[in-house]
């Protein structure tokens, strides 16, 4: 948490610097899904992970995006029932960006959440409980958009939630 919250603060004041570096996305998001795949549990929802292969190297900073993929799929894991399934996919998401998401069948987020859902420290409250530091969703905004790009999210209550990454296709560092 103490890391969250000091790259929170960069973030923030603009003192992070993107280390760019190419990367093969279907391979990044096999490296992030890996761990988790090995470690799924019967009562655990599955995994799995779709990318369109014809995707050009992409400059991002690698670290950066590892930790947003890693915090999404981690809450998708925590709010998805056994029975449940968690799907990351990527693709060409026009000529000039690329998407990824992270889409899950759990619970769902309530819809008064949905606006501040991406806010600092904000909770939401499901069944009376809170989960978390409120810093998590919000590290993921700032990291996206420090790359120049935007997320989203999509959900209804008691369906699952898909979470939208839309990231500028960078083909040459800057």
């Amino acid at each position: 948490m103490t890391e969250t919250m000091l790259d929170v603060a960069r973030l923030e004041t603009s003192r992070w610097r993107l280390h760019l570096e190419p990367i093969i996305l279907h391979e990044l998001i096999h490296r992030v899904c890996l761990p988790f795949e090995l470690a799924t549990r019967p009562d655990q929802a599955q995994i799995q992970h779709v990318v369109d292969v014809d995707l050009p190297l992409i400059w991002v900073d690698q670290i950066l995006l590892q930790r947003v993929l890693i915090n999404l799929i981690s809450n998708a894991i925590r709010y998805t029932p056994a029975s449940g399934v968690i799907q990351i996919r990527a693709w060409r998401h026009s000529v000039e960006e690329f998407a990824i998401s992270v889409e899950d069948s759990g619970q769902g987020i309530p819809p008064e959440a949905i606006p501040h859902i991406f806010e600092r420290f904000y909770q939401a409250s499901q069944h009376g409980q809170r989960r978390g530091n409120g810093l998590g969703l919000y590290f993921c905004r700032l990291a996206v958009e420090a790359h120049g790009g935007r997320i989203a999210v999509q959900s209804k209550p008691d369906e699952g939630s898909q979470f939208v990454i839309i990231l500028p296709m960078r083909i040459e560092p800057e």
